[in-house]
């Protein structure tokens, strides 16, 4: 407080009189001569783990969701979404390097992926935001979610998969646990239309040899219709 700063009554005006009985000037604040054990003590509660770990979260999604979801809106071409944000995984790599690989002007497999991973995962985020922070906590999805009857989980990339018993099975890891896409999302649409183009392709036996990984997705639209999903199939062209 200003009254109690030794500096202001200077500041203020003082007549010399006055000035020479100030206890406040000569001697400052009256519980300096006090022993520490009166001086009052501001308590400093430090948030728990859970409670950071949560913030880190949210925070994460926040700033993920801000960064491309311009793109998404601005693109109808899955294709050139994917580049775009390739493009912009790329920039973020420079700025945070400050150095230029020898790919920096080519579309890698490896950008091409995470670009479609980033992709997907803001679709996620924007459509299930609550299960994604729950899984990030490591904590089960609520009751009343969509997903509930998949029983779903979360990988190393950050996806939400489809959990379940097919987790023992004898078949490939992208079919023990398909992603899980958002029917309603505009991503979704892009994928659908790029998975029609190439089963039109391969029904007439001609497939671009440049594509490859095969994705298995599901998109519930509600929780009644979790026993009865559609996979779905996407291949990424590389050129």
């Amino acid at each position: 407080m200003s009254a109690d700063n030794p500096a202001d009554i200077l500041s203020r005006g003082v007549l010399a009189q006055e000035l020479k009985v100030s206890e406040l000037w000569w001697n400052g604040l009256q519980w300096l001569s006090h022993s520490n054990d009166g001086w009052e003590h501001s308590v400093t509660t430090l948030p728990d783990e859970e409670t950071l770990s949560e913030r880190r979260v949210v925070n994460l999604v926040l700033t993920t969701m801000d960064q491309s979801i311009g793109l998404i809106e601005h693109y109808s071409s899955w294709r050139r979404l994917v580049r775009a944000v390739v493009w912009f995984l790329k920039f973020i790599d420079f700025r945070r390097t400050r150095q230029i690989g020898t790919t920096a002007w080519y579309l890698s497999v490896s950008y091409l992926k995470k670009a479609e991973t980033s992709l997907i995962r803001q679709a996620q985020l924007q459509k299930f935001n609550e299960e994604y922070i729950s899984l990030s906590k490591n904590k089960e999805v609520s009751g009343r979610s969509k997903l509930k009857g998949l029983h779903p989980m979360r990988q190393s990339e950050n996806l939400i998969l489809v959990g379940g018993r097919l987790a023992n099975s004898q078949i490939a890891e992208n079919q023990k646990h398909p992603i899980v896409l958002p029917a309603t999302h505009k991503i979704t649409r892009q994928i659908n239309i790029i998975n029609n183009i190439h089963t039109f392709l391969n029904d007439n036996k001609n497939i671009n040899k440049n594509e490859t990984k095969i994705k298995d997705m599901v998109q519930p639209k509600n929780q009644n219709q979790a026993s009865n999903f559609t996979h779905k199939k996407y291949k990424h062209s590389l050129h």
